[in-house]
């Protein structure tokens, strides 16, 4: 018996002597952990890809060009040419109230100038230079731009949350796991302590005689012995399993742990919610603006300048002057977008070298059925109720969430209290028995029974203290 009570006294000394900082623990696990590098990895690229349509935003540049060569056999090399084409520039200039709207920028102006040219081998060239320019003006543009502020604050605190929740749920993932393993260890000491007991029982038996082998009570006794012996196999085995996964995460070999922090209770709910409370109102608000589009319309300008230029190495006239083309072109135009019609207007003048003048003048206009706008306008008016509903069931949620958690942290601090007392006692309870078993006044059993009880109760703490800073996670989860 005196083995058995030294054994219960030092199984966890091995743990005690190479155990692990929790701390150090938890910042090996987030080191080397591919699941939270992967975390990171979609972290930067959700920031790099919200930068990117921030620029949108930005004066942006743009050039192209294309050289084609014509007519280039060497046979006949007086009649070929090289001509080059899409030789252009644009520059697209937002103004402060710039709003982009899938691939159209509203409220910037773009500015296109080109010169292609071909040149023909043996010196004659044409040249058509142009300069273009336009803009759209959004007539509801202060709702566009607010439109454009929720949608960057939605990019802004999805990509934050998803992060933030990422590490949060891995790092309460290991306290987990290391809850797990406690509590088994806890478990296969009581199951070896009672197969000790039992192994005694059947033993006494046989020594007294009590029960002869193959009785009904013999019988009973082995059975039970074969319960706990097969009970305790299977909590090694589970323990093995725990200690692989906690390795897995962590990369360091399971030797006990210590320095366990006091966890964190405090919470605060926020009248205005959590992230998942702020990213329903904006959808609310993102339905409503998309109900209220139909009242937007848009006014277009444009304007261009062109003009070209023929030297051809034809003969020349009876004066002596070879023949050259000149031609300059102009042209303006306006449009105006309403829900399910639109009118425009275009202008054109062609001068030639002779000054004389060639004025267009077309109107277009276009008008269609209203009934599909009648069903779209309905159901973006309901996408908003629902939206409104969604918002305010997404409040109420974080306030039953919120008073869950309360009762949950209160609960905690009850029960880890009373735990704390039971450790207290049991410490107080087995130094009392370990007096009176060195004064031959306890029993090696009752020595026994103290040391199991004292050490489990530490266990108890130990374990309800991962416990209340898994709660505290939750809390940090609840407030993201």
């Amino acid at each position: 018996m005196r083995k058995i009570i030294i054994l219960l006294l030092i199984a966890i000394l091995p743990f005690s002597l190479f155990a692990a900082d929790y701390s150090e623990i938890i910042a090996k696990a987030k080191d080397s952990s591919r699941t939270l590098e992967n975390a990171e990895i979609a972290y930067q690229n959700s920031l790099l890809k919200n930068e990117e349509a921030s620029r949108s935003e930005d004066v942006s540049y743009s050039v192209s060009a294309k050289a084609t060569p014509i007519n280039t056999s060497f046979d006949n090399m007086e009649n070929g040419s090289m001509e080059v084409s899409e030789l252009s520039a644009s520059i697209v200039i937002p103004s402060s109230s710039s709003v982009k709207s899938g691939e159209r920028m509203t409220n910037a102006t773009t500015v296109t100038v080109s010169s292609p040219l071909s040149a023909g081998y043996d010196g004659a060239f044409s040249i058509w230079p142009s300069v273009s320019a336009s803009h759209t003006f959004d007539l509801s543009s202060s709702e566009g731009k607010y439109k454009k502020t929720l949608q960057d604050s939605q990019n802004t605190l999805t990509i934050e949350q998803t992060y933030k929740n990422a590490l949060l749920s891995f790092e309460k993932s290991i306290i987990s796991q290391m809850q797990s393993i406690l509590s088994t260890e806890k478990s296969i000491r009581t199951s070896e302590n009672a197969l000790e007991i039992a192994k005694k029982s059947m033993e006494d038996i046989k020594a007294l005689g009590t029960y002869s082998e193959g009785s009904v009570n013999w019988r009973k006794a082995e059975l039970e012995k074969k319960k706990t012996e097969n009970s305790l196999s299977s909590l090694y085995e589970q323990y093995e399993n725990a200690k692989e996964q906690f390795y897995t995460a962590t990369g360091l070999e399971w030797n006990g742990l210590e320095n366990i922090p006091e966890p964190n209770l405090e919470l605060v709910s926020l009248e205005s919610g959590n992230t998942d409370v702020r990213l329903s109102y904006i959808e609310s608000e993102l339905a409503r603006l998309e109900a209220e589009s139909s009242d937007t319309s848009t006014l277009s300008v444009s304007g261009s300048l062109g003009a070209s230029y023929k030297n051809s190495k034809a003969k020349a006239n009876a004066k002596g002057v070879a023949p050259v083309q000149n031609t300059v072109t102009g042209s303006a135009g306006v449009s105006y977008k309403g829900d399910n019609w639109s009118i425009g207007a275009d202008v054109s003048l062609t001068s030639t070298k002779d000054f004389s003048y060639t004025p267009q003048l077309t109107i277009s206009g276009s008008w269609s059925s209203s009934s599909t706008s009648d069903i779209t306008e309905k159901t973006n008016a309901n996408n908003a109720i629902k939206a409104s509903n969604d918002y305010i069931d997404s409040l109420t949620n974080y306030t039953i969430e919120g008073m869950s958690l309360a009762q949950k942290i209160n609960a905690f601090n009850l029960d880890y209290a009373l735990l704390k007392e039971e450790l207290e006692y049991q410490r107080q309870s087995y130094e009392l028995t370990k007096e009176s078993y060195d004064a031959g006044l306890a029993s090696e059993s009752e020595l026994e029974s103290a040391a199991l009880a004292f050490e489990n109760a530490e266990a108890d703490v130990e374990i309800k203290k991962l416990e209340g800073l898994e709660l505290e996670y939750d809390i940090l989860i609840y407030s993201l």
